[in-house]
């Protein structure tokens, strides 16, 4: 913490996604949301002492100059901020790096300067707080998902999936770079065949291209869907499988959790502690356990609601 903390009035919040808009339905105060250059130089005109502006992903733009020129635009920000008595806030979804590895030192300037002058930093799980160097670092969460769709066709071809094989796993959303998921497959194959049970895969995501020899791709189904819900799915799908290479949390745990589908994982990433400690999933190479009732979906949902961050706003007194 910088110092004194700023009651806030109005908020800036970068990004216009589910996300930040879920967030900030719950903020009781106005928001304005930005994500463009110019958008975010729009800010520096602002000379309310009750403004607070939220930074979020500190991804870089692929031209080194544009990225420069953000790196000037925040730093101006920030420098505004602590001169009219404003506040800032770093929501840190990914801790240990960011998912675009463009302009890496660029965006070490760019998480330095929120850790050394942000009056908070936010985490999304208490198992990142060890990990961020923000000593004084606070967690939030993601909330139930809401909305989302499957198609009768794609309908219909997984429950046709479903009756030829024991167990059927969903894996859904981007692949390659941070993204294992759809890597593993060999791997997840192999664990249900030591469990002696056929196990089928629903790729709905990047996945397109990938391979997997005849015994995989036999049981195995592409669908596209542009905003999958899990939630139509829950008596076709038994895991949802998910991988990150880095300190992040995906939302697609919490979109399993809304279907009350377990989360799959492997046992060597940090996701792994998540799952087990909420009691949301399980991990490779353990026993199965069902029925589903020895889960905690609806724990989950009422520990990790999109209230967290204006709870947090409160307790740290940025918000009135």
């Amino acid at each position: 913490m910088t110092g004194a903390i700023k009651r806030a009035r109005r908020i800036f919040m970068q990004g216009k996604d589910f996300k930040a808009i879920h967030w900030a339905a719950h903020l009781e105060v106005q928001v304005i949301h930005f994500s463009t250059f110019r958008e975010m130089c729009s800010i520096l005109r602002s000379s309310d002492s009750g403004d607070l502006v939220i930074y979020r992903y500190q991804n870089n733009p692929r031209s080194f100059l544009a990225s420069l020129a953000v790196w000037v635009v925040m730093v101006l920000q920030v420098a505004k901020a602590r001169i009219w008595g404003q506040s800032v806030v770093w929501i840190c979804h990914n801790v240990d790096r960011e998912t675009q590895p463009y302009h890496p030192r660029i965006q070490g300037l760019r998480r330095r300067l929120l850790v050394r002058f942000a009056d908070e930093v936010f985490v999304l799980d208490p198992a990142f707080v060890t990990h961020c160097t923000r000593s004084d670092a606070k967690p939030i969460s993601f909330g139930i998902k809401e909305g989302g769709e499957v198609s009768s066709a794609n309908r219909a071809q997984i429950e046709k999936l479903a009756q030829r094989v024991d167990r059927v796993v969903l894996i859904a959303g981007q692949d390659g770079g941070k993204y294992k998921a759809f890597c593993r497959i060999p791997e997840v194959y192999s664990h249900f065949s030591k469990l002696g049970l056929t196990v089928g895969f629903v790729c709905a995501g990047m996945a397109q291209s990938r391979s997997f020899g005849s015994r995989i791709e036999q049981n195995l189904l592409r669908i596209v869907e542009p905003n999958l819900r899990e939630s139509e799915l829950s008596h076709l799908v038994d895991y949802i499988y998910r991988e990150n290479a880095d300190i992040s949390v995906p939302y697609s745990i919490y979109a399993a959790a809304t279907a009350e589908i377990p989360v799959l994982t492997r046992d060597d990433n940090i996701l792994a502690e998540i799952v087990q400690r909420e009691r949301i999933g399980t991990v490779l190479g353990q026993p199965e356990e069902r029925p589903n009732r020895q889960y905690d979906f609806k724990g989950f949902l009422k520990r990790h609601d999109w209230r967290s961050l204006r709870n947090r706003l409160y307790e740290s007194e940025i918000l009135p």
